[in-house]
């Protein structure tokens, strides 16, 4: 088993007298060269000039299938309801959607330049639920007649496909529940709405349209809800919005609160936005947005049925609760891979579905992609990707893939990073075989082995600022190298102390990147205690931060 080093995260002195102590370690040499404090902080960490806001971030992405392209919109939901777009957003991708953030820049009418960012609140999920209540709106307006290219009889059929397919892909993980309302069909209905549809509507949350005109279902009812808005005219996009379909990104495994707006009604367009729902960012090739076309977050107009490619497979959590289906591999060898699926017929002695290759600082996904199990179908413009594929991938929420080789004929190679990869033999059963090659190989961890280390975990910057005679803001900055097969660490935050408490229930999730994070403490003067930070699945130990003497600083 790996060594989980905690004397890196060696006990660290918050002080309001002094401000900052560090025991002898060697944090305090590394900590000290960077940003030594000499006097009380005034302003939380990484926070600069300008206003500050708090709210909920989210996360929009508009999918343009006919030019290939895609743009993201940042949000931050203030506890009014006030949607305040943040320009200067794409440097922070540290953030996940549905976090509580904590914002400094410059605010305008309806948007803000951002100086910087801290985290508060993150949304934690310690299992994946796909328990998803699901209602589609068909919605006809004076100026187009969504219903004319997509009827009540189509959007019930798409959602039984979608329920079936959501079952099958997870191994039954994955339900939607596409009958709440009991009558025996899946929740569809057809609206007339008394007006034209505009450049306004152009959001996934149209609600507020759509509300007051429906008879048979209740919005609050649902937990994602897709809006068929389409121009009976348009063959690649809506004419006035510009996309094919818009949909919220919501945290991983969370499908909550799933908004989507589709004008090219057909079932991997929906499914695709569906997708971004349940948390997933794109599948594409280096350059290209939409590349990787045997995924449905790549791009796909029809209505025959593609199956998630193997980060998006980890992504969703279909293999937390089969980790028998994947496997880390960091030595020599050839090794057997079974083609991608979590169908319930699999036996327990099959091969893995999901290889991971972990070759230095970079992370390989590997998945077979063949025409049997979940891919017995497979459309005939996706054959080219059948064969080994082999993918480059962000695992965080909205994050996108990029396949990097489709190995497909015998003995085709494909060399990565210190790594060569080489199919054994050919693609003519439900079975394949990888040769892999390490410029240094190591031992290959066991199966479902904890792949997360506390040493690769390092606080770099700390501060405190008094916002209220009894009320504190700790800040301090993590940051994460572990490699992306450790998969986020998700933190419940603590204090241990008899005279010093949490201002709020708070909860962290850290990414492979740096994180900045506030946490608000109510005390006194002179209180002491330890902030600790525990990782809710055992990944890591504990972190301990000593909040060893809170004295008097003056408030900003």
């Amino acid at each position: 088993m790996i060594h989980l080093v905690k004397a890196v995260l060696s006990l660290l002195i918050f002080s309001l007298t002094g401000c900052f102590q560090l025991p002898g370690s060697s944090l305090k040499n590394s900590f000290q060269s960077q940003d030594p404090f000499t006097q009380c902080p005034t302003t939380p960490l990484a926070i600069q000039s300008g206003e500050s806001i708090e709210g909920e971030y989210q996360l929009i992405i508009e999918d343009d299938f006919a030019n290939h392209t895609h743009t993201t919109e940042h949000i931050l939901v203030t506890e009014d309801g006030e949607n305040i777009k943040l320009e200067n957003f794409n440097n922070n991708q540290t953030y996940t959607p549905g976090e509580i953030l904590k914002v400094q820049g410059h605010i305008g009418s309806d948007s803000m330049s951002i100086n910087s960012v801290a985290k508060i609140q993150s949304p934690i999920q310690l299992i994946k639920s796909y328990d998803l209540k699901v209602l589609t709106v068909i919605m006809d307006f004076n100026n187009r007649k969504s219903s004319q290219i997509y009827s009540i009889s189509k959007g019930k059929e798409d959602l039984r496909k979608l329920k079936d397919y959501a079952t099958r892909n997870s191994g039954a993980q994955m339900e939607l529940n596409i009958d709440a309302n009991g009558d025996g069909e899946p929740d569809v209905e057809h609206i007339t709405i008394n007006g034209n549809f505009t450049s306004s509507m152009c959001t996934p949350n149209l609600d507020s349209i759509a509300r007051d005109s429906l008879r048979d279902h209740n919005l609050s009812d649902y937990d994602t809800i897709i809006y068929v808005a389409s121009d009976p005219s348009a063959r690649s996009g809506d004419p006035i919005c510009g996309y094919g379909g818009v949909a919220y990104v919501r945290p991983l495994g969370s499908g909550k609160n799933g908004k989507t707006h589709i004008a090219i009604p057909t079932f991997n367009v929906i499914l695709h936005e569906l997708g971004h729902t349940w948390g997933l960012g794109h599948s594409g090739k280096p350059g290209v947005t939409y590349a990787h076309q045997i995924c449905p977050m790549g791009n796909s107009f029809d209505d025959r049925v593609t199956y998630f490619n193997g980060p998006k497979t980890k992504m969703l959590g279909l293999l937390d609760q089969r980790p028998d289906l994947e496997r880390t591999i960091t030595d020599n060898g050839t090794y057997d891979i079974e083609a991608i699926g979590l169908g319930v017929t699999y036996t327990d002695d099959s091969f893995p579905r999901v290889i991971t290759v972990s070759s230095g600082s970079k992370t390989y996904y590997v998945d077979y992609r063949y025409a049997v199990a979940e891919d017995v179908d497979m459309p005939s413009r996706v054959q080219g990707f059948k064969g080994i594929n082999i993918t480059e991938a962000s695992l965080s929420t909205g994050g996108v893939s990029s396949y990097l080789a489709i190995l497909n004929t015998s003995n085709r190679t494909f060399s990565g990073s210190g790594v060569n990869f080489e199919l054994v033999g050919s693609i003519d059963s439900p079975s394949a075989q990888l040769k892999l090659t390490f410029d240094n190989p190591r031992a290959n961890p066991a199966p479902g082995e904890n792949t997360c280390d506390l040493s690769l975990l390092k606080v770099t910057k700390q501060s405190i600022k008094k916002i209220h005679n009894d009320q504190f803001e700790i800040g301090y900055e993590i940051e994460n190298s572990n490699p992306q097969s450790c998969g986020n660490l998700q933190f419940r935050i603590e204090v241990d102390s008899n005279t010093l408490s949490l201002s709020e229930d708070q909860s962290i999730e850290l990414t492979s990147k740096n994180s900045n994070i506030i946490s608000t403490i109510n005390g006194q003067i002179g209180s002491t205690g330890k902030l600790i930070l525990s990782e809710v699945n055992g990944k890591v130990k504990d972190i301990s931060l000593s909040l060893d003497s809170v004295n008097n600083c003056s408030t900003p």
